[in-house]
């Protein structure tokens, strides 16, 4: 781009600053006309004032005149034509530059070169060919020319844009930098730059129209910021393909050489295939997998190893062979035994130990059994997982666990396409191929926790469960037919609502209520201490806890259905002794409730709160939660106001409804209650249940909320130590609902007593072990007015 001739001229005409001379007519402060001068028009040159260029003509006629002429030819105009395959005199730019013919030199094509020096602009005033010649009368342009503001940092702009967008280009750098150094002029710099740095032509022109310097030269750095944000992008392009290149080159030269070193070890193509050839013949599978594998085989030896099938195909019949198709272990179905097992693991859960031992009965009397799948559903903590590895255990099976929690795609169950790229079989087979046996125990964990972000994952599940389909079980990947139906599945659930009613109907629910107090003692000492105790590398007699220090764990440090929060506790005093025995401090082995408070620090549950109410108002009610049982305050308040019903504590409709239920009871049956009803119009009522941030809905807190309002009301407590649950009709009947097992251990973990509820739920009751119900006293209602008669106080709070 840079020619060292033109740098000189135009470092000499900067320095030289070279005297034009214009016609005899011009005078200060006149227009200059010039007439009849020489036009050459061009469609790929724009020449700027003060800037030596250099141009190609090929008219034959302007050559002759040129060379023919004896003077100096100080007026030429250049003038930029927007398409030169054009006749039409409307098709010339308006503005171009007058210049000075410096030299002419012939080339062997009877063409020129003219080295041509910008004088000035002029504007065209009238263009004509004469002697086939284009000659004008053009107007000269007077610029004005002096110092600008902020002159010596657009300089500099200009300067390290320049630079920079060299680089990209690969231009001389250090050569530009010397000649822009030694230019002072902005004026110059901008012609110069504009000459030589490569922008549309269109640009070009657009620069020598624009009279104001200051606005030319920010339209100039406004064109090279473009012109260097392409080279950018370019470079970064052309980078990435090289890279692109280089690596494919590297990798083919790779697989050479690896080629060459198979060959040179015996391991070539057809090697590798007679190995899974070899692998072949010791499975006992289907005639459908046979047949798929001897196709697949039959590609990999004819498809060449550089081609992406190739290492697909390999993939998918290794996948093959790692599946057991029918590879069994043999069943454990002596039932003591398995009884012992799961008794030893496991402390209470009667009821699906009994379910289980049932299950190994049947399969020890027919080999094969279909049924329902079983699902434990409970809190968590009470040992859901634990119980199936268990289970596991005493059938001698292969234990494989699935986490289905937040899983979206259905694509995780069924697999991928193989022709997919990274396809993969889904979590059953991918599972299968780790436990070697096609007939292990396969716990689904937390069944309730899929998502459908991506298909249906629990719709995909149905024939995994289904007995009646799931021995011809088609992974996509596979694309074959695979026997499910000798494993045992296993699920587990924390919430029934979540689980679609379809894949319900495969599973036969089995409820885990969560531990009494006693049972949670039992099981501190026969698993949870000697298991941490074991994993913190503590002998037995580094420490002891006596049965009244572990009630004070579980009653002040855990508030919980299962022994999870219990279980953490009993680490957390591990490592301290643990650190006491390190660190060679003393410490007492005997952990008493005097010096727990420095094992564990202070109290987190306290029973007092959860056992008094003062003020009339103010009710419990027991609530079924995922987690277990858990007591529900509500309370009420009335102030002045119009009768307006106010609710609070994030509510579910069903929740809402409940309470707008409660109240038009007790507005309807104010006289009978002996209430007075101007109460109800000249006051708005307030009720509300604690622990806002938590959302809560059903319709079990009805009578709850009846109780309160009618306390409110008629200003007489709630009876101590009372909690109650059961739905309320707007007749005023009373209705059963569930989760009565964990809203009693939620009662008796905090210290209430007497428990309402509705008759229908006496059943109930009586499916609970009479240990779970000592302390407990239960009042059977059939409609709300029996509700009000046992919890309220007979006297008001005032008497």
């Amino acid at each position: 781009m840079l020619n060292r001739f033109l740098l000189d001229n135009k470092l000499d005409s900067e320095n030289k600053k070279v005297n034009l001379k214009k016609s005899d007519d011009s005078k200060k402060g006149s227009t200059t006309i010039l007439e009849d001068i020489i036009l050459i028009d061009t469609h790929e040159f724009v020449i700027f004032p003060g800037i030596v260029s250099s141009i190609t003509i090929k008219n034959k006629f302007l050559i002759k005149f040129l060379k023919d002429s004896k003077e100096e030819i100080n007026n030429v105009g250049i003038i930029l034509r927007k398409n030169i395959n054009k006749k039409s005199k409307e098709d010339f730019y308006k503005i171009g530059t007058l210049v000075k013919v410096l030299k002419l030199l012939s080339l062997p094509d009877d063409s020129a070169v003219l080295i041509l020096f910008g004088k000035e602009k002029f504007k065209i005033k009238t263009i004509n060919e004469k002697d086939d010649l284009l000659k004008a009368s053009v107007e000269i342009i007077e610029e004005k020319k002096g110092k600008i503001k902020n002159e010596l940092a657009i300089i500099d702009s200009l300067r390290d844009v320049t630079t920079k967008l060299l680089k990209y280009k690969q231009e001389p750098i250090f050569e530009l930098q010397v000649v822009l150094t030694e230019i002072k002029s902005i004026d110059f710099l901008v012609y110069f730059l504009g000459s030589n740095i490569s922008i549309d032509i269109e640009k070009k022109q657009n620069l020598l129209e624009i009279l104001n310097l200051k606005s030319r030269a920010k339209k100039l750095l406004k064109y090279l910021m473009e012109a260097l944000n392409f080279a950018k992008v370019k470079h970064d392009i052309q980078s990435k393909v090289n890279a692109d290149f280089n690596q494919i080159q590297k990798e083919q030269l790779l697989k050479y050489h690896i080629k060459a070193i198979q060959e040179e070890l015996g391991e070539t193509d057809q090697s590798i295939a007679n190995k899974l050839e070899e692998k072949r013949k010791k499975k006992n599978w289907t005639k459908d997998a046979d047949e798929v594998f001897e196709r697949t085989l039959n590609k990999i030896k004819r498809v060449s190893p550089s081609a992406p099938e190739y290492t697909i195909n390999i993939e998918y019949a290794e996948t093959l062979l790692s599946l057991p198709w029918n590879e069994l272990s043999k069943d454990n179905l002596d039932i003591k035994n398995s009884e012992k097992i799961l008794n030893e693991d496991h402390f209470g859960l009667e009821k699906i130990k009994e379910r289980i031992l049932e299950h190994l009965a049947v399969l020890k009397l027919k080999s094969d059994i279909k049924g329902p799948i079983i699902c434990l559903h409970g809190p968590p903590g009470v040992g859901k997982t634990s119980l199936g590895r268990s289970i596991a255990n005493a059938l001698g099976r292969s234990f494989a666990k699935i986490s289905l929690g937040g899983l979206g795609d259905e694509a995780e169950i069924r697999g991928h396409r193989k022709t997919y790229i990274g396809a993969m079989p889904g979590k059953i087979i991918s599972t299968l191929r780790k436990v070697s046996y096609s007939n292990p125990l396969v716990l689904l964990d937390e069944v309730d926790k899929l998502s459908n972000i991506k298909g249906d994952p629990s719709a995909a599940l149905l024939e995994v469960l289904d007995p009646e389909q799931n021995n011809k079980f088609v992974d996509h990947y596979l694309d074959i037919p695979y026997d499910l139906s000798k494993i045992m599945f296993l699920a587990t659930a924390n919430n029934l609502n979540t689980i679609s009613k379809p894949l319900m109907d495969r599973m036969e629910i089995i409820e885990i209520s969560g531990y009494t107090l006693e049972e949670k003692m039992e099981i501190s000492k026969k698993y949870l201490i000697p298991k941490q105790k074991l994993e913190h590398g503590l002998k037995p007699k580094d420490f002891s806890l006596p049965d009244l220090t572990i009630e004070k764990i579980i009653d002040n440090y855990t508030m919980e259905a299962g022994v999870r929060n219990l279980e953490r506790n009993i680490a957390s005093i591990c490592r301290k002794i643990a650190k006491y025995i390190t660190t060679n401090c003393g410490y007492k082995k005997k952990i008493t409730e005097e010096n727990l408070y420095d094992f564990l620090g202070l109290k987190k549950v306290e029973k007092e709160l959860y056992s008094e109410i003062s003020t009339p108002g103010v009710a419990i009610a027991l609530a079924w939660t995922s987690v277990g049982g858990d007591i529900l305050f509500v309370e009420t308040k009335f102030y002045k106001g119009n009768g307006k019903l106010k609710l609070s504590g994030q509510l579910g409709d069903v929740m809402k409804e409940s309470v707008e239920t409660a109240y038009s009871y007790i507005k309807s049956h104010a006289k009978k209650l002996e209430i007075d009803e101007d109460l109800f119009l000249k006051n708005d009522v307030h009720v509300h249940f604690p622990a806002g941030a938590t959302p809560k809905d059903g319709p079990s807190a009805g009578i709850t909320v009846t109780s309160a309002l009618a306390s409110l009301f008629s200003q007489r407590k709630i009876k101590s130590k009372l909690g109650m649950t059961g739905e309320m009709t707007l007749r005023g009947k009373v209705l059963p609902v569930g989760g009565i097992k964990e809203k009693i251990l939620a009662a008796k973990r905090v210290g209430i007593t007497h428990i309402i509820l509705s008759k229908s739920n006496e059943k109930d009751i009586l499916d609970i072990k009479k240990e779970y119900l000592e302390g407990l006293k239960f009042f059977y209602v059939k409609n709300i007015g029996e509700v009000l008669e046992m919890s309220l106080e007979n006297k008001s709070a005032e008497e």
